[in-house]
């Protein structure tokens, strides 16, 4: 009986491992946002994606859209909006392929992959929720454990 517990925990242990989080990042990534995964470095640039946005100046109740995609498809991504002092800013809306997080103290001010699917592109719904000035969306992007790039930014947009 102990040598099946074991080897039951072993292979749980090499499952997590080599999956990553399939169910998106965790909250304690959201400072560095830097992934766990076999404690990779990550890729060097350029990546192979790219974020976009659909207004570079927003009133502040508007909601933006902004995507990732590029030519390769991914797994897994987490992104922020960060003003000029790279505090995460604005709230994102819920989506049927991705999660919220509270970053820091905030509430859904991040949002990340509910699954570890293949992904071509996503579009999510951000809003300003009281913020003013300058941002850029931050994001990393996984192609699959252990290939990532961090750090990957919008273009600045305005919330006026």
């Amino acid at each position: 009986m102990l040598k099946i517990s074991a080897i039951s925990f072993i292979i749980l242990i090499l499952v997590d491992q080599h999956y990553g989080f399939q169910s998106g990042a965790p909250e304690d990534v959201c400072l560095d946002m830097t992934p766990k995964h076999y404690n990779a470095k990550p890729q060097l640039p350029p990546a192979p994606y790219k974020i976009t946005i659909d207004k570079f100046s927003i009133p502040e109740d508007g909601t933006i859209g902004v995507s990732i995609g590029g030519s390769e498809v991914f797994r897994g991504f987490l992104l922020q909006a960060r003003d000029s002092q790279q505090k995460i800013v604005g709230k994102f809306e819920s989506h049927s392929s991705a999660k919220l997080l509270n970053c820091l103290s905030g509430t859904n001010n991040a949002i990340t992959h509910r699954n570890a699917t293949d992904k071509f592109s996503i579009v999510l719904k951000w809003k300003p929720a009281g913020f003013k000035g300058s941002a850029n969306f931050v994001a990393t992007v996984l192609k699959s454990a252990p290939i990532f790039w961090t750090q990957l930014k919008s273009p600045q947009f305005e919330v006026v």
